[in-house]
């Protein structure tokens, strides 16, 4: 099952078993990640862990206030890993620190890694999944 929504110019949504998505178009406003961060809490609510799986192909930039409120919202998300693909240098560059400022704010870590392509980013995803479920079932 699939479900998608527009927050501004981005494409917010979930698939299941357990993934986020989000496509993000432009310049991210604090407004517009502030709604899809109200979208994500609702998605993922009875979740025990998600991955976000995010195109970033056509974002220019995620201003600082932005990256703040990414930060302020990160724990009411259970964000284990992040796929990104479509990145430019710079958007990579931002995304990585935003990635471990929110592992600093959750205090749990947080997998980020970045792909050329939505079908790399997925197989990706499927192989965390797999390495997440064996690390619990030796807990």
């Amino acid at each position: 099952m699939k479900e998608l929504v527009q927050v501004g110019k981005n494409t917010m949504g979930w698939e299941s078993p357990d993934i986020l998505i989000g496509v993000w178009v432009g310049v991210m406003t604090p407004e517009d990640m502030t709604a899809g961060f109200d979208k994500l809490k609702e998605f993922s609510k009875t979740w025990k862990r998600a991955f976000a799986l995010v195109d970033v192909s056509k974002l220019d930039s995620i201003p600082l206030a932005t990256r703040r409120v990414a930060n302020d919202n990160t724990k009411d998300v259970p964000f284990a890993s992040t796929a990104v693909y479509g990145a430019s240098f710079g958007v990579r560059t931002v995304f990585s620190l935003l990635v471990r400022a929110m592992s600093l704010v959750t205090m749990k870590p947080m997998t980020l890694a970045f792909f050329a392509t939505e079908a790399e980013a997925r197989v990706w995803i499927d192989s965390e999944r797999k390495r997440l479920d064996a690390l619990e079932a030796k807990t």
